[in-house]
């Protein structure tokens, strides 16, 4: 979609006009809404609910060499109430992958914002562990449906490298839950090969859609998933690293062992 275009359909969203739905993109995180809750995910099979899915590629350089649109966000029609809107809130520093894990922070933030008229943002990611700032939101279209790409901006230094951002998607509709967060792996100037790796790491560590009990994802629960997570977090605790926040709060603390116990206890008798 050609930057005008979304200026124009920005406006019309703003205004509270509608033009119909609007085809989702390749690539796109698609917002629905199941048991109350915002979930992320992609398309499923006709007449199938879309699977969950919380960690996404992206690529800086399409709208500069430190900025992306992609990927955007996309709902079916009546997914949403009209007149209500969507916002995002980003949840924690901007982290770099240092080859084997995302537990470092860098000097870097990304600011988002958005090409409406006028310009929304723009919005930085916080510097602070444990720190979530709130985005600003666009209203859903009369037809109940919502598609916006928000263009993400690496601020200097801007090194190369593979960052993580997490995010969370909420609504102003009071019936409607606040999404479970959601990681962006954006990367600049790296082989895809090292893209793909970092990708799979932050979806093995961050992107736990399934038994929370059964940590190290071998679809049994036992004593070495107690061992793995306790391992994960006090490295957590040490580095300001967030896979052990498991309550997803924004901070790594005891309370998220209490968490991952009793979550444990309930998968040894079947996740």
């Amino acid at each position: 979609m050609s930057m005008s275009v979304r200026v124009c359909l920005g406006a019309l969203v703003v205004s509270g006009a509608s033009v119909g739905a609007v085809a989702q993109h390749d690539g796109d995180i698609l917002l629905s809404v199941v048991e109350g809750r915002i979930v992320t995910g992609t398309e499923g099979e006709a007449g199938d609910p879309p699977p969950e899915r919380r960690v996404f590629p992206a690529e800086l350089g399409d709208l500069g060499e430190n900025s992306t649109n992609e990927p955007g966000f996309d709902s079916e029609v009546g997914v949403f109430a009209p007149g209500s809107s969507l916002g995002f809130r980003l949840r924690g520093p901007l982290r770099r992958w240092n080859g084997a894990d995302f537990n470092a922070a860098g000097a870097e933030q990304i600011a988002v914002t958005l090409s409406l008229f006028p310009p929304l943002g723009p919005v930085f990611t916080p510097t602070i562990p444990g720190e979530i700032v709130t985005g600003f939101t666009v209203q859903v279209l009369a037809a109940g449906d919502w598609h916006h790409h928000l263009e993400y901006t690496l601020t200097a230094p801007a090194e190369p490298g593979i960052y993580l951002l997490e995010l969370s998607m909420f609504s102003t509709d009071p019936a409607v839950a606040e999404s479970r967060p959601l990681w962006l792996v954006i990367n600049k100037q790296r082989p895809e090969a090292e893209h793909e790796a970092a990708t799979d790491a932050a979806e093995y560590v961050y992107g736990r859609v399934g038994c929370l009990g059964d940590w190290d994802r071998n679809r049994v629960v036992e004593p070495a998933d107690i061992g793995g997570f306790v391992a994960q977090w006090l490295s957590d605790v040490s580095s300001g690293g967030l896979a052990a926040d498991v309550d997803e709060n924004g901070t790594v603390e005891p309370v998220d062992i209490a968490v991952f116990i009793g979550a444990w206890f309930a998968g040894v008798g079947g996740c």
